[in-house]
């Protein structure tokens, strides 16, 4: 049986280490932990605006995201912490698997910064609305 719980203050820090993440002193997150206390996922929420989150997606290699970690993730970003209307997803478009994990999300691409990782490599500004977010449908009503 995995558990979704708020992170640690050490699981935040591993999260900006492996990503890498220049994380605010707003930063929070929630984890997937297997079993055997394994981190299976973190996703972590940062520069909080009046309306908008950034969010942060790590999953371990062997781990996949239930659907009961996606939900509660949605839940935290646009009813708990907040409560927000958007979130953001920042991401080097060389990462591909990020990218469509986010599409699988709902993220929508709304803006791309050429050169914005690296020379070559440009930044995909991704969003999800609140409305738009079926993974909390359960909850809006």
């Amino acid at each position: 049986m995995r558990t979704v719980r708020q992170t640690t203050q050490d699981e935040n820090e591993l999260v900006c280490r492996l990503l890498p993440l220049h994380a605010t002193a707003n930063f929070k997150g929630l984890t997937q932990v297997a079993d055997d206390g394994t981190l299976e996922v973190i996703v972590g929420y940062d520069d909080w605006m009046p309306n908008s989150v950034q969010m942060h997606l790590w999953v371990h290699p062997r781990a996949q995201i239930t659907r009961q970690m996606i939900r509660e993730a949605f839940r935290y970003a646009f009813l708990i912490g907040g409560p927000r209307d958007v979130a953001i997803g920042v991401t080097p478009c060389d990462n591909e698997a990020a990218l469509e994990v986010n599409r699988r999300l709902g993220f929508v691409e709304a803006y791309r910064v050429k050169d914005g990782w690296l020379p070559g490599t440009d930044l995909a500004i991704q969003e999800l609305r609140r409305e738009q977010c079926h993974w909390i449908r359960e909850f809006l009503h």
